[in-house]
């Protein structure tokens, strides 16, 4: 898209359609992040300005702070405080009328700010009781004059008001009985020197230090002597595979080597069509997914009749459009907020418009949407790697290349019309399955940023019916590279693997890429694997007057009982998790002698 006149547009730069004087009127600034509570200085990058200049910031066309210009003629604005996380629009006027320059802000949640620009209590429990009798005096918080390049800071005391009826019912309690207690504090009208608490106990009032410790002593006594509860929690998920797995939840599939594509249901097939097409789409979520493929070169720059996967853009509802993609550094991949580059050099993970993204290193990508849908990109060996979690409210709600989710393999290959191929059909058949799902320009949502980019993709045919891979490999004995292949991607347990593996290294001439390729298969069957259903019998309690030995609840998990000195065990002594998510054996209790002989 190139605009009228000087804008700010992200493809501007690349396309060379900038103003001249962009740097002037779209800023950059560094840093570009900080927390939403405000105060973070920003400079403002490639503009001088003059000195006296009276520089005012404006965010979200409504919020204006004061910035200044420092000695060597760079602007620096500082951030408010917002109610909100996500890139903010600023402004910057230097006559506090005409706002010209335009910028944006990423607000991050406080807790990612840097311990280094955080206040320090100077006596937090003077802080914690401040009001109550014999606590009172001057309150002090401490910081690091050095980062902050003011001579005068401003020191806000920010509170809330309940606006809700409170509630008039009266419940009486008595204090010595409770070792915690919570007090709900109603709405008060506050008044020049009224207490916002209050407390009933007259031993806090007395000696508020001396009763807070008499009962953490009291409750470090009881804790020592009930048993300890972490143990005994459920975990859920119900295995560490699970945990580590679930980045979405839980249906995969995946596109890998050049590219393959394991649908939700199982099948595995080959498209190398090279164009821009329909991965997955759900209209009940709104959810888009869309994959570029281009054509692959060996190492010696030659063309290979081959493509893979080089670009992946996804939307749910009205999110950000997030693209993520290859670029010229090896392994390194660019995420794309909206077509403008997202950069991870302060913030590793960032929450944008109904999407969520995590990126700690530049060869490994996560996009997570409301819905609980899930996408990992990563970048291996040149190749692009894609794996798509989706909950199981999207059961028989996807279409495209990526197929069906509905348990049925037999329909994964259904076209964009609604044809539907068998498992078994031709590469050449599959070839033309794949180019139904192409999409058009009006429903793009790549970023088009390049001259090759617009003449390939934007004002050329979706899918290029010039570009004809191969179909097939020929398993040649003379190839002197038939026989490390064989070796390579023999033992993959799997004949998809197998025959993936196989058709990247003599389609493409490279070990490597086979290898890559085998990798990204095997974690995806892992995944599966580990995103199996397993059998859980659930909790049991100890007996009371007893013991148990064992916290798996799993399927064979084995629980054993034992009783205390004075009672006998009633029931099974030891109960195994079968099958069928039942506990074999009885419930089992610890019971006295003559509570036996009466229950006998």
């Amino acid at each position: 898209e190139k605009l009228a006149g000087c804008s700010c547009h992200s493809t501007c730069e690349s396309l060379q359609s900038c103003c001249s004087d962009i740097n002037q009127f779209c800023l950059e600034i560094s840093p570009h992040s900080g927390s939403l509570l405000g105060g973070t200085d920003f400079r403002i990058l490639n503009v001088t300005f003059s000195p006296d200049s009276h520089l005012s910031c404006r965010f979200k066309s409504e919020i204006v702070t004061e910035g200044y210009v420092d000695e060597g003629g760079v602007g620096h604005c500082i951030s408010p405080m917002l109610f909100e996380s996500g890139w903010i629009p600023f402004e910057v006027s230097t006559d506090g009328l005409n706002y010209n320059r335009v910028g944006r802000w990423l607000s991050v949640h406080h807790s990612k700010l840097s311990p280094l620009y955080k206040v320090v209590l100077g006596n937090g429990t003077q802080w914690q009781y401040y009001g109550t009798p014999g606590v009172g005096g001057v309150l002090q918080m401490i910081w690091i004059p050095s980062l902050i390049n003011a001579e005068r800071v401003n020191i806000e005391l920010w509170g809330y008001e309940e606006t809700g009826e409170y509630n008039h019912s009266i419940y009486n309690i008595t204090i010595p009985t409770f070792r915690i207690l919570l007090i709900l504090i109603f709405t008060l009208i506050m008044r020049k020197n009224c207490s916002s608490a209050s407390f009933s106990s007259e031993g806090f009032r007395r000696d508020s230090a001396g009763w807070a410790l008499e009962k953490c002593v009291l409750w470090d006594k009881e804790e020592k002597i009930i048993p300890s509860f972490l143990p005994e929690i459920t975990d859920c998920p119900c295995t560490l595979a699970q945990a580590r797995a679930d980045t979405g939840r839980f249906h995969v599939t995946s596109v890998l080597g050049d590219p393959h594509f394991i649908m939700f249901d199982g099948t595995a097939y080959t498209f190398n069509g090279k164009g821009e097409y329909v991965l997955l789409h759900s209209e009940n979520y709104n959810l888009t997914v869309q994959g570029r493929t281009e054509n692959m070169t060996s190492e010696n720059g030659s063309s290979i009749m081959a493509t893979r996967l080089c670009s992946v853009a996804a939307r749910e509802r009205d999110s950000d459009v997030m693209e993520v993609r290859l670029t010229d550094r090896l392994d390194h991949l660019e995420v794309l907020m909206n077509q403008r580059v997202l950069s991870f050099s302060e913030q590793s993970w960032i929450d944008l418009k109904g999407v969520f993204v995590f990126s700690a290193v530049p060869q490994n990508v996560t996009v997570m949407f409301p819905s609980g849908a899930g996408l990992e990109i990563r970048s291996r060996g040149g190749v692009m790697t894609l794996t798509v979690l989706l909950p199981l409210e999207f059961n028989d709600h996807t279409l495209g290349l990526l197929g069906k989710m509905n348990d049925d393999p037999s329909d994964d290959l259904t076209s964009s019309d609604g044809a539907t191929l068998p498992a078994s059909a031709s590469p050449q058949d599959i070839f033309t399955f794949g180019a139904s799902w192409a999409i058009s320009n009006q429903s793009s949502l790549f970023t088009y940023d390049s001259p090759r980019l617009l003449n390939e993709y934007y004002y050329s045919p979706k899918h290029d019916p010039s570009f004809i891979p191969v179909f097939t490999i020929t398993e040649d004995p003379a190839d002197p590279l038939l026989q490390p292949t064989l070796l390579l991607c023999s033992g993959t347990g799997d004949s998809a693997g197998a025959q993936f593996c196989k058709y990247d290294a003599l389609t493409s001439r490279s070990l490597e890429l086979a290898n890559h390729t085998l990798l990204s298969h095997r974690s995806h069957i892992t995944t599966i694997h580990q995103l199996q259903p397993v059998v859980s019998c659930g909790w049991l309690k100890p007996p009371s007057h007893g013991r148990k030995e064992g916290t798996l609840y799993l399927k064979d998990a084995k629980i054993s009982f034992s009783c205390d000195a004075g009672y006998r065990l009633h029931g099974s002594e030891e109960r195994v998790c079968q099958a069928d998510g039942r506990w074999s054996g009885d419930e089992t209790h610890c019971v006295t002698g003559n509570i036996i002989f009466f229950m006998l």
